[in-house]
């Protein structure tokens, strides 16, 4: 007979560890409730460590009396390493543009949603905050390029290239 090993696992946002309780299947046996999204640090039998996402729910029998537990556990340790490396570039990507005193932007045309990075929020003097839209770059355009702007921006809509210089009016 192999002797039991015990199960290392802890709360992924606060580190705590997971006491046999403390787990979906445990917690559905005991309330009957499903568990659903639990996030955990593992250790493996082999000592290495994965993040997973743990839910269960109750299996009943006939007599709706709980019997035991099914129970769904995925790892995510490649979506949080990516989610990590991805905050990294985006570090990379602000500081590369405060360097350069170079801002980037995207406009989602149906929503009339305009997403600016740090470094266009600090060229525009407009502070972070709610959703900007395209009125609101238009009213920072200075009045003698507004015609251009917006007619170069219409013309990009229908598929010809956006390129122009325009001024602004910084606050």
């Amino acid at each position: 007979v192999k002797d039991y090993v015990a199960f290392k696992a802890w709360m992924a946002d606060t580190g705590r560890p997971l006491a046999p309780e403390d787990w979906a299947s445990a917690q559905v046996v005991a309330r009957g409730e499903p568990v659903t999204g639990q996030l955990l640090e593992i250790e493996r039998f082999d000592g290495s460590h994965a993040t997973v996402i743990n839910s269960a729910a109750p299996i009943r029998g006939v007599d709706g009396e709980i019997i035991g537990s099914a129970v769904a556990i995925q790892d995510i340790s490649d979506l949080r390493r990516a989610e990590a490396a991805l905050r990294e570039s985006q570090k990379d990507l602000n500081r590369a543009q405060a360097v350069a005193a170079v801002g980037s932007w995207r406009l989602d045309v149906r929503n009339n949603e305009l997403l600016w990075s740090d470094e266009n929020h600090r060229i525009f003097g407009i502070p972070k905050g709610p959703a900007l839209t395209y009125e609101t770059f238009l009213s920072v355009v200075h009045p003698d390029d507004l015609e251009l702007v917006d007619r170069s921006w219409k013309a990009a809509l229908r598929g010809e290239p956006y390129d122009i210089e325009h001024r602004i009016l910084v606050g």
